[in-house]
């Protein structure tokens, strides 16, 4: 009733870029933390969120560095407002997608907002001991501990919660702030139409000098009455980090002698076209891609080409039901099955990003292979498949620059590097 339609592209997609800035008083008051695409369907009211890291090494008009410090590049050369709208439109280009709003919120409006609706409840994967989380505005420490299990977090508790990266990796944090971004979202869906407006209000007027956005007033009530008809199930969340066995593994970290002694990450085949492609499958593709379950068979004499291509599914956030050889080994075409023909719209968008024919029904030998229970597709490939691997594997020619002088000093440090460049491009062989 209160609230103004939501901008969106062509295909019916609202996609928002959210900043997490210390703000302030806080070292790096401008580097963005936390960068999240949040990607929102208005065919289905599904959410899709994206993680990027902070330390991916991306190039723009203002020059190359971390993607963390796109935003304070912006506001140095314009001003804030301009920062974020360069942010925006050079993050858009990375990913290949258009990005319609931006929202930048510092650690004392992320405090007020978990306050504010009352503290949220996030289920701890695994116990988090940090002896060396920063005590603000000292040069000491205030360690943080908080057990695995169900847990109700306060703001102070929650900003650590999202904050804490010395006893984990940055995209297990990744992964705990998108943890967050839900339960702040069931948290304030649970109110009723007229109190939850009511705190969007509150929170936009009491809070302009930590939250900056290009959201309306109205925008975000209609996000918010959107938010209320969106469930956990129609909710997909990715990291874009650098396991190349992982959904979302396309970057590498380079040796830090290339970049004066930075550690920084980058795309594995030096330019950012396979995490576009996996772009358009995570936020754009199907929602219940993980409902689909795929066996990926063999059909050629080719050792490998079933494990190569579970790989490159997996990596793009399809699910897996297992890899075989199929019924027979001399296929030059390869096929996507669907079990049903109600599955047959998922599975022609799935032959889209991995060419193939597609064909409605199982053939009689996979219905009675018990192997094959747990998928509702099937893939077999045939020749073909080579086609198919050479445009998406991003590691086929993968290789880690070395530089002349550490290879000189320190050529056990370097085949070490080599060995493990050839062990991420090495598949699972069927």
């Amino acid at each position: 009733m209160f609230g103004k339609e939501l901008a969106a592209d062509e295909q019916g997609r609202t996609n928002i870029l959210l900043f997490g800035v210390g703000g302030v008083g806080h070292e790096g008051e401008d580097l963005t933390d936390t960068i999240i695409v949040a990607s929102i369907s208005e065919n289905d009211d599904s959410v899709t969120m994206l993680s990027i890291p902070r330390d991916l090494y991306v190039e723009s008009s203002l020059g190359a560095h971390r993607i963390n410090e796109l935003y304070r590049q912006g506001k140095l050369k314009w001003d804030s407002t301009q920062g974020l709208d360069f942010a925006r439109e050079s993050i858009g280009k990375i990913l290949g997608i258009p990005i319609q709003y931006i929202a930048k919120v510092d650690f004392a409006a992320f405090e007020q907002i978990a306050d504010a609706v009352g503290g949220i409840d996030v289920y701890v994967d695994e116990a988090i001991n940090d002896p060396q989380y920063p005590r603000d505005g000292f040069y000491d420490y205030d360690p943080f501990y908080l057990p695995a299990g169900s847990q109700h977090l306060d703001g102070k508790t929650a900003l650590k919660y999202v904050r804490s990266r010395k006893s984990s990796s940055d995209f297990s944090r990744s992964a705990r702030q998108e943890k967050t971004l839900i339960a702040l979202k069931n948290k304030i869906v649970q109110q009723s139409s007229f109190s939850r407006s009511s705190l969007i209000k509150e929170l936009y007027y009491s809070l302009n000098e930590h939250v900056e956005t290009n959201l309306s007033l109205r925008e975000m009530l209609s996000l918010a009455d959107l938010g209320s008809s969106i469930n956990i199930a129609q909710i997909r969340t990715y990291t874009l980090n650098d396991d190349p066995g992982a959904t979302g593994g396309f970057l590498y970290t380079p040796m830090r002698e290339l970049y004066k002694g930075a550690f920084v990450l980058l795309p594995v085949s030096d330019n950012f076209d396979g995490i576009r492609r996996f772009v358009q499958v995570s936020l754009y593709g199907p929602t219940a891609l993980a409902e689909f379950p795929i066996a990926v068979l063999n059909g050629t004499k080719e050792n490998g080409f079933a494990g190569r291509a579970k790989v490159l599914l997996h990596q793009n956030g399809f699910a897996i039901a297992g890899s075989a050889n199929a019924r027979m080994q001399n296929l030059e075409t390869t096929t996507w099955y669907a079990k049903t023909a109600d599955d047959l719209p998922i599975v022609q968008s799935m032959a889209q990003f991995f060419h193939g024919a597609v064909v409605t029904g199982f053939p009689v030998e996979y219905i009675s292979d018990q192997k094959l229970s747990d998928a509702r597709v099937v893939l077999e490939l045939g020749k073909d498949a080579a086609a198919v691997f050479d445009r998406l594997d991003v590691y086929k020619d993968f290789v880690i620059p070395i530089p002349a002088s550490v290879s000189a000093l320190a050529p056990a440090a370097t085949k070490t590097a080599l060995e493990k460049t050839t062990s991420a491009k090495t598949a699972p062989k069927k």
